[in-house]
């Protein structure tokens, strides 16, 4: 049986000089001290020259003030897009999210996860170098409380299913070395299918 050739995750779709789009997604419930710190994070990610993006935020059914922060977060920002998820359950969320989004690539985020400002644009980077189904970085616990050293001792473990791309950090140089396949990788990025 032959295996057919991996074809590039982001074919040059747009027309030159046409925008290209990258979605962000999360689901949320009840992050009202949170919420306002992930949205500027989200927003104010470097994308390479030619995208724009659009965060979607699935709200399920909060009531701790974070459905009213999004909307006025939505209203005085165009590229922001709150849903309603009324089962208040992630996938639902994110799936109310991926109906929604335009996007050619899809961003999965967390409203807990503090991402690093080139976070999108590297999984951009990654998705045309590397023939991988996702693509993230590396993930690391700031776990907080009385369970938070568990959950920093936890999160680096490589365990789930797929293949996913992930920079390893370099300590040694302050940088990341090349991409390496794992059969785990937290939420991160693939092009649409």
């Amino acid at each position: 049986m032959s295996t057919p050739a991996a074809t590039p995750m982001l074919p040059n779709l747009a027309e030159p000089g046409t925008p290209r789009l990258v979605s962000l997604i999360v689901p949320c419930r009840n992050e009202q001290g949170h919420i306002d710190a992930f949205c500027d994070a989200a927003l104010a990610q470097q994308l390479p020259e030619g995208w724009t993006l659009e965060l979607l935020v699935a709200d399920g059914a909060s009531d701790d003030g974070t459905r009213a922060a999004l909307g006025a977060r939505a209203a005085s920002d165009a590229r922001v897009t709150v849903l309603d998820n009324p089962r208040r359950i992630v996938s639902t969320g994110l799936n109310a999210c991926l109906a929604r989004a335009r996007g050619e690539v899809v961003v999965r985020m967390d409203v807990h996860t503090a991402f690093a400002p080139d976070y999108v644009a590297e999984c951009l980077a990654a998705l045309t170098r590397v023939h991988a189904d996702n693509v993230g970085g590396p993930l690391g616990g700031a776990g907080r409380g009385r369970l938070g050293p568990g959950h920093r001792g936890g999160v680096p473990v490589p365990l789930g299913g797929g293949w996913c791309a992930v920079a390893r950090p370099d300590r040694r140089h302050g940088g990341h070395r090349l991409p390496r396949l794992l059969a785990a990788c937290h939420a991160g990025a693939r092009g649409r299918l």
